[in-house]
């Protein structure tokens, strides 16, 4: 088990957001705090209340309706984080991280974190091969965030191959890493 740790999830619209459940139950099963962070996207897919429902934690998603007094939610959210874990990250995230475009709290708040950054990309697998995602993963490795690869699996579309999102096991021994308590 953890102590002390508080990890800030990014979450972005992808068909692995369906293993968000697992995820943060796994976390949790460590004695973690998550605290959520959904893209606009995201949040059209589940509900930032129902990802409330299974961090135990209010769930932030827009940076410009913060609550009265909460300042710069960005900053805030990551003053005391452990950790900043994107889960899953799609090819949008990942380009936007790489190449320092903040235009949501997701990408905001990690360009903000000084704690150690994971990255767990999720996305077909034509799109995992990409030339151009490649070089962004590349530039994300480079510049110290871990990047825990896809597996293989089968998509939505009925394709399968490299592109599904590593499962919960995978991604908490990440975390343990990066935090030191392994």
């Amino acid at each position: 088990m953890w102590i002390n740790v508080r990890i800030v999830l990014g979450v972005s619209a992808g068909m692995a957001i369906n293993f968000l459940p697992d995820l943060i139950a796994a976390l949790r099963a460590q004695s973690a705090l998550v605290d959520a962070v959904m893209t606009p996207h995201a949040c059209k897919m589940v509900s930032p209340m129902y990802v409330s429902g299974l961090t135990g934690r209010r769930t932030y998603w827009d940076e410009m309706t913060a609550d009265a007094g909460w300042e710069i939610p960005h900053i805030n959210l990551v003053r005391d984080a452990s950790l900043f874990l994107a889960a899953p990250a799609t090819a949008n995230l990942i380009g936007k991280f790489a190449n320092g475009i903040a235009d949501d709290l997701v990408t905001t708040t990690f360009l903000a974190c000084r704690a150690p950054r994971i990255v767990c990309p999720a996305m077909h697998p034509d799109m995992w091969r990409d030339p151009i995602l490649q070089a962004n993963v590349e530039r994300l490795r480079q510049n110290g965030v871990v990047i825990i690869d896809p597996v293989f699996g089968q998509c939505a579309t009925g394709d399968s191959g490299v592109g599904a999102m590593a499962p919960a096991e995978a991604i908490v021994n990440a975390v343990s890493r990066a935090l030191g308590f392994e």
